[in-house]
């Protein structure tokens, strides 16, 4: 066997040690190019999957979405619309397949004013621009509303770069802008209502501070005008007391005849407003709906302005846009405007009220300065005719000599006279004098015509008429002695005024058919009063007059003083044409007391009489009147020690006579102090005034001047 030398050995030990470690690394070899291999298809997948993922698909979910906020459009390379998300439909009410198939162009929803935006989207995307196009427009709602859509337009690139379309995200933020308007008109119409509030403060003028008023609302609500309507009652007219605009000839853009406002109030409930359009005209009567023509053009809004006493005024606004639609805080803002106008009316009213109140008090306090400067004329008056009147009554008595008995009585009888006039006049006054007596009314009416004719111009004619009865004097009527005088004079002056200029007046008195009634009627030819005004009328301080100087009572003391002779009382239409007053006063036959006057006039008294009248003529007048009856007399000037008096007399006085108006101690203080004490003797009270005094127990009264007969007639009624 051939055998190699060592150093053979160990080269083929080497060769074989290097093929296995070739074998080896070609093994490495194909390792490496599979791991290779399957990083490069990873790779491709991962980009592919990235690409997929990142644009198309994200797209895709955008495009097959329902939700109205965000959508997404798609343009192919020759600009048409290539997808559009399903939540168009949500806005147009057109399905995006329609859109796509080109049955409906997007550009006709879009508002007029914003579609050369969308030319400039078109010519970007005709000239594939590689730029980023943003811009805002409006798309029309089916219901004629507007969304706010923000378009964002990006295009779409190939892998080299290339633009091959044009995606565009689309957002609806009309909600928010509904919100940022809705939040800005909130804030203007506080301002309006500041405005409005401040309004009224800067002039005693309501037309001033109205004008204000209505040029801030016309200004906030973008108005075409605004009026300010004084709803007049059924005598008054309608009155607009501000009108406000954006034409210098401005008229109410509806009719403010009496008939529209009677439709107004009867349309107006409180707090509640009426809206007139073109397409609500059909609610106005066909009657007066010619006249609101200028309610086609605009949308008019009436609201009520109500006070305590109700419906007063109304706010009428006008928009210049026929189809608008007022909203909640628009009506609430006008709401706090008419408040603010009824509580400046409110205001006025109360002012005007305070200032006839005061007006009224003053003349109420100057009237009692004068009844009290009256009194005291009355009582010193009524003193003097007392005095002179007794003097010649003892005069008469002592005289032997029948001239000089007849000259007496007949100065007495003058005197007398002059105390009815007195008396007359303190009827006309109502100073007192409240006692209910027996009036024939006859008699009284003839002297009050006098009186009443003085009263009257020569311009106003005036007739009277007075039927006489067959027995005169036997019928009377029972009430306070000025009752027919405050009645007739009352009636015959508001027919005075309400004439005003030339006219007539006629006062008619007469019995009824059966002699049940004595009737009064003042006839006249002035206005009248209507029948839904009579009651009104004859309230206290309620006057028809325009005059503010009057006073409203005239009316309400007629009826008052009827109703206290417990007569009747009411207004109707005179044949004159004017008003017709009928005054009616039960008549009660007045034989039976003059037959007890005959025959108490000349009764005689005796025991002892108390009389304190400070007063020496009269004290003496009396005295001797009193012994001339039979009677003794105690008399003092003054009522101080009328207890001692009492005291040293007490089981011979039978009555006590005092007169009121004493200097240090009244007879009434006197009097009460008396009855307090347990003292009942019979008290015949006498004054000159015209005071009316309490009821006291055992007590009468008689006025100065008084007839002896009269004195001794008032002391057998205390005494018996």
């Amino acid at each position: 066997m051939f055998e190699l030398p060592v150093c053979t050995d160990l080269f083929l030990s080497s060769a074989i040690t290097l093929g296995d470690s070739a074998v080896a690394l070609a093994g490495i070899e194909y390792v490496l190019l599979f791991l290779c291999v399957g990083i490069g298809i990873g790779c491709a997948a991962g980009l592919f999957i990235k690409r997929k993922f990142s644009g198309e698909e994200l797209g895709s979910i955008l495009i097959r979405s329902e939700n109205s906020e965000f959508l997404l459009l798609r343009y192919s390379k020759n600009g048409n619309l290539s997808f559009v998300s399903k939540g168009i439909y949500s806005i147009l009410g057109v399905k995006s397949t329609d859109i796509v198939e080109g049955n409906t162009s997007l550009i006709e929803f879009v508002h007029e004013a914003d579609r050369p935006l969308f030319a400039k989207a078109e010519e970007l995307r005709s000239e594939m621009r590689d730029e980023v196009l943003q811009f805002q427009y409006r798309l029309r709602r089916p219901d004629g509303r507007w969304h706010w859509m923000h378009e964002r337009q990006e295009p779409v690139r190939s892998r080299r770069g290339r633009v091959i379309a044009y995606e565009s995200l689309l957002i609806d933020f009309s909600e928010r802008l509904r919100f940022e308007e809705k939040q800005r008109r909130l804030l203007e119409i506080q301002r309006m209502i500041t405005s409005v509030v401040d309004a009224f403060g800067d002039s005693d003028s309501l037309v001033e501070e109205s004008t204000s008023c209505l040029e801030f609302v016309a200004h906030y609500l973008r108005l075409h005008s605004a009026t300010l309507l004084s709803i007049g009652g059924p005598e008054h007219e309608s009155e607009i007391i501000s009108l406000v605009g954006n034409s210098d000839q401005l008229s109410p853009p509806v009719p403010i005849g009496q008939a529209d406002c009677e439709w107004w109030v009867g349309e107006l409930s409180v707090g509640e407003h009426l809206e007139l359009h073109a397409e609500c005209l059909d609610r106005i009567p066909s009657a007066q709906r010619a006249e609101y023509e200028r309610c086609q053009s605009g949308s008019v809004f009436i609201f009520p302005v109500t006070t305590e006493m109700g419906l007063s005024h109304v706010l009428i606004l006008e928009s210049e846009d026929p189809t608008r639609q007022w909203e909640p805080e628009e009506i609430a803002g006008i709401r706090s405007a008419a408040e603010a106008v009824s509580r400046r009316i409110e205001r006025l009213i109360t002012e005007r009220e305070r200032a006839q109140f005061s007006e009224k008090r003053a003349n109420i306090e100057r009237s009692e300065v004068v009844s009290h400067f009256i009194n005291g004329i009355i009582h010193d008056f009524n003193n003097l005719i007392f005095a002179v009147s007794g003097k010649l009554s003892l005069m008469s008595k002592k005289t032997s000599d029948p001239k000089t008995g007849k000259s007496l009585e007949e100065v007495r009888g003058l005197v007398s006279d002059a105390g009815g006039i007195l008396k007359r006049l303190i009827r006309a006054g109502r100073l007192g004098l409240d006692d209910v007596t027996s009036i024939d009314p006859w008699s009284e009416m003839s002297h009050i015509m006098r009186t009443a004719q003085r009263l009257l111009p020569r311009r106003i004619s005036f007739n009277f008429t007075l039927e006489e009865l067959q027995e005169p004097c036997q019928s009377t009527i029972k009430a306070v002695p000025q009752t027919l005088q405050q009645l007739v004079l009352n009636l015959v002056v508001n027919a005075r005024d309400a004439i005003g200029k030339d006219g007539q007046i006629r006062v008619e008195g007469r019995s009824s058919a059966d002699d049940e009634w004595f009737v009064v009627t003042v006839h006249d030819d002035g206005p009248g009063i209507p029948l839904e005004l009579r009651e009104e009328a004859m309230r206290p301080y309620s006057s028809t007059k325009n005059n503010e100087s009057s006073l409203g009572l005239g009316l309400s003391i007629c009826r008052r003083v009827v109703s206290d002779a417990k007569g009747k009382f009411e207004l109707g239409v005179s044949p004159l044409g004017g008003l017709m007053a009928t005054a009616k006063f039960p008549l009660v036959n007045g034989a039976e007391h003059v037959v007890l006057e005959a025959k108490t006039a000349h009764a005689s008294i005796s025991g002892t009489f108390f009389l304190i009248e400070d007063i020496p003529e009269i004290r003496t007048v009396l005295t001797r009147e009193l012994e001339l009856a039979g009677a003794k007399v105690v008399s003092r000037p003054d009522a101080i020690d009328a207890e001692e008096v009492l005291r040293e007399y007490k089981s011979e006085i039978v009555c006590m006579i005092f007169d009121i108006d004493l200097p240090r101690r009244t007879g009434i203080e006197c009097l009460t102090s008396l009855r307090e004490n347990g003292i009942d003797i019979p008290c015949l009270l006498i004054t000159g005034g015209a005071s009316q005094p309490p009821n006291i127990e055992h007590s009468g009264l008689l006025r100065k001047p008084f007839t002896p007969g009269q004195m001794l007639d008032a002391i057998q009624r205390l005494v018996k």
